[in-house]
């Protein structure tokens, strides 16, 4: 009997050790991939990275090493950077409203000197432990490269708008151990105005059917699509988020960049 189990045992474990090397290996080749396109490519693009805590050493390396512009915002205590290439900048930031208030702020302060393209990444994209997260982050940056436009990659859907009217959260941890050792609460501030789809009426045209929901804080925008809005736009918008570590209204913006930008040619749009 015991020996029944030990085999049993054994048989999974070498299973598991299989998948991980198959996705490891996978992730190499996907990484590899993004160094093959032209060094001018990366010239029209610009990174902008949300942090807290994560370690984000892979700067340093391909492809990021090759973009023209890579500016890093840090929010939290720890500033244990490393020695970094010249086409890095780091601002610092108070510690509200996770990536999703990073990427407005940049979109405010930039709204007149931005990059043709941005690629928005928070900085635990990286968490191998999280191998749906990291290639998901992979086919983002790939796609901008490819095609030079906004990159919008998740599920898709009908009417964003209408299927999830009625989400909403109450209590959220991050999955990034290094960020979990500065902020483990759990609970987030509820926004004043929920369900979500309560508070899309407030942004949003409603009419619009948007066809796709984004997670993860991980898409590329073309400057076109952000200009097409006034500043005042996205000064609305991040109001939501400035005041809290965790909002609940972070949940709703994550879900909702493809409405943001809107409107864009579908061609933008990448589905799993």
């Amino acid at each position: 009997m015991i020996n029944k189990y030990f085999i049993i045992i054994s048989i999974i474990i070498i299973f598991i050790i299989i998948l991980f090397n198959f996705k490891e290996n996978k992730i190499i080749e996907n990484i590899e991939n993004l160094n093959n396109f032209d060094d001018l490519i990366y010239n029209n693009i610009e990174v902008v990275i949300a942090r807290y805590n994560e370690n984000i050493e892979w700067i340093n390396h391909p492809p990021f090493n090759k973009f023209k512009s890579i500016i890093c915002y840090n929010k939290g205590k720890n500033i244990n950077y490393y020695n970094f290439n010249n086409n890095v900048k780091f601002y610092n930031l108070d510690n509200v409203g996770k990536c999703d208030h990073t990427y407005l702020y940049h979109i405010i302060t930039n709204y007149y000197n931005l990059e043709n393209i941005t690629i928005f990444l928070p900085a635990s994209w990286t968490d191998r432990h999280h191998y749906d997260k990291y290639n998901y982050s992979l086919t983002v940056i790939s796609k901008t490269l490819e095609s030079q436009n906004t990159v919008f990659f998740g599920p898709k859907t009908n009417n964003l708008y209408k299927e999830l009217y009625n989400f909403k959260i109450s209590d959220h941890l991050t999955t990034n151990n290094n960020n979990k050792e500065l902020f483990s609460e759990k609970q987030l501030l509820l926004s004043k105005i929920r369900p979500y789809g309560k508070w899309y009426e407030k942004i949003f045209n409603t009419n619009n059917k948007i066809k796709i929901v984004t997670f993860l804080g991980v898409f590329s925008v073309h400057k076109n699509h952000i200009l097409q809005h006034p500043i005042e736009y996205y000064q609305n918008i991040i109001n939501y988020i400035n005041n809290h570590p965790s909002p609940e209204v972070g949940h709703y913006i994550e879900r909702s960049w493809g409405s943001i930008f809107f409107p864009y040619p579908s061609t933008c749009l990448y589905y799993y």
